[in-house]
C-alpha cells in the first residue's frame, strides 16, 4: 500500500558507512521529529508486520547511540544499532 509524499523517500550514500534519508511527510515538523525520537515512537513503526521490537534505545546526544532490536515469529533476533 503507497503511503502519501511516499515518492518524495531519498537515500544518499557518503560512505561505506554513512547516509543521508530525506523525506517530506504531510505532518507538522514536530511530530515527525517525535516519531523518529522517542523510543515508545519508534518501537510502533520500525521494521515489519511479522516481528515484534523487544529493544528499543535512542540517546540523541551527539555520539550517542541507538539500538533496535527486532524479534520474528520464528524466536530470531535481528539487532539493529548506530551512532549519532
Amino acid at each position: 500500500m503507497a503511503t502519501k509524499n511516499s515518492d518524495t523517500f531519498k537515500l544518499t550514500t557518503l560512505g561505506e558507512r554513512e547516509f543521508v534519508i530525506t523525506r517530506l511527510f504531510d505532518a507538522p515538523r514536530e511530530l515527525v521529529w517525535e516519531v523518529w525520537t522517542k523510543p515508545e515512537h519508534i518501537a510502533r513503526w520500525w521494521g515489519c508486520d511479522q516481528a515484534t521490537i523487544t529493544v528499543c534505545e535512542s540517546d540523541l546526544r551527539p555520539g550517542g547511540k541507538w539500538r533496535n532490536v527486532l524479534r520474528m515469529p520464528d524466536g530470531m533476533e535481528c539487532g539493529f544499532n548506530g551512532v549519532y
